[in-house]
């Protein structure tokens, strides 16, 4: 999952994509071209978009060993890793602070984690897990635990603990895409899912797309997304609007293509190679896009304000300090990234020499990194690569 190519303007719009059907008052809904994006084909370089970049070393001990998806979360000086089933915090230095929580489903236990959300104005995170919002302070204290919906797939808490319930678009039952709650429980606003399909198969088949993000914050606000429609949404005023449209065109899956419609049995993976799915976050005033195909490959686009391309990788070549090639996997906050890399990674990327076929901007940075890497174990946790971008960059 950013020339003229993709700007439209459209008032009060009738919007119907992937079954949504619905008119919203708008001043400006916009729409992003997929089919504009994909054809240009241009590399950028990472002192493009970089004031500076910085690489966090997170602490390795028995006590916090990281699984194999984890999912970080950033709040002023702390990191916390959504482990599965369990919460690590860090300093943001990479210093081990402690875990909360623990495998199971009494008081203060969590199981399958399916997000973390953080509410830093009073140093309280909720964890959506298996049927449950688990609140924690930052310190790890358990403050409370308040049953949802099962079958829900993510739930967002806000600041004031109202919450949004997203459904992630697979589940032939799934009768809203979102639901807006406030901290009762009472709907305040929700959208209607169109595209309800059946499987009459009587085998379900499970899809796992690790690229997928469902929503992310921006300037306070939060926007999302399902898996299957590509309309973006926000909360304005307690009510849940659509923001802006990537239109997939030739590259969008058909309705009756939906994986989970299918067994197993009936999926021929090589159909699947030219649909894709798209995730999106912001920050530095640019959209990062990832396009992945299904059972393929994945595409990068940057995106300015104004919805105009300013380029598109596959990746961001690494000519701050020769280090591994750069596409950031969530924000940090409004004007920083960061992208997880293993350890083993970077130790065979410079023993394969890679980083000296890249004329380096910062030297000294360059062989700072390198002592990093040769002084840290293969074992080790991830290393966060922290990059703070330009206010206004163009390629």
């Amino acid at each position: 999952m950013r020339i003229f190519f993709l700007f439209l303007v459209v008032f009060n719009p009738l919007i119907a994509d992937d079954g949504l059907k619905f008119q919203e008052k708008s001043n400006r809904f916009q729409t992003i071209k997929f089919e504009d994006l994909i054809a240009i084909n241009k590399t950028i370089r990472l002192s493009d978009i970089a004031t500076d970049v910085q690489y966090v070393v997170l602490e390795t001990n028995e006590n916090c060993l990281i699984d194999k998806y984890p999912k970080y979360y950033f709040s002023d000086s702390i990191i916390f890793v959504n482990n599965r089933d369990h919460i690590l915090k860090f300093s943001s230095s990479g210093r081990f602070i402690k875990k909360i929580g623990s495998p199971g489903r009494g008081p203060g236990e969590l199981e399958h984690i399916q997000m973390v959300s953080l509410i830093p104005e009073k140093r309280i995170f909720a964890v959506h897990s298996s049927g449950r919002l688990t609140y924690f302070s930052y310190d790890g204290a358990l403050i409370k635990s308040v049953s949802i919906p099962y079958d829900i797939s993510f739930v967002k808490v806000r600041n004031d603990f109202s919450y949004l319930e997203c459904n992630r678009g697979g589940i032939e039952s799934e009768k809203f895409s979102f639901i807006l709650k406030d901290e009762k429980g009472n709907i305040l606003s929700s959208k209607k899912n169109y595209n309800i399909w059946k499987n009459s198969t009587g085998q379900a088949t499970v899809v796992g797309m690790t690229n997928y993000e469902p929503l992310y914050s921006y300037h306070n606000a939060l926007f999302f997304k399902t898996v299957y429609n590509d309309t973006v949404f926000t909360i304005k005023n307690n009510r849940i609007v659509p923001e802006y449209f990537i239109d997939l065109g030739k590259y969008k899956l058909p309705d009756n293509k939906v994986l989970e419609q299918f067994s197993p049995q009936e999926i021929d993976r090589n159909s699947y190679s030219k649909y894709y799915n798209i995730s999106v976050f912001e920050s530095g005033g640019k959209k990062f896009i990832t396009a992945t195909s299904f059972f393929g490959q994945s595409k990068h686009f940057i995106v300015n304000q104004n919805n105009f391309v300013e380029s598109t990788t596959k990746t961001i070549l690494n000519d701050w300090d020769g280090g591994y090639l750069f596409w950031p996997k969530g924000s940090v906050n409004d004007n920083q990234v960061f992208m997880p890399l293993e350890v083993m990674t970077l130790k065979k990327y410079f023993a394969s020499k890679g980083s000296l076929k890249i004329k380096v901007t910062s030297p000294l940075s360059e062989t700072n990194l390198k002592n990093i890497v040769k002084n840290v174990d293969e074992s080790n946790n991830p290393i966060l690569m922290i990059v703070t971008l330009k206010s206004s960059f163009k390629i």
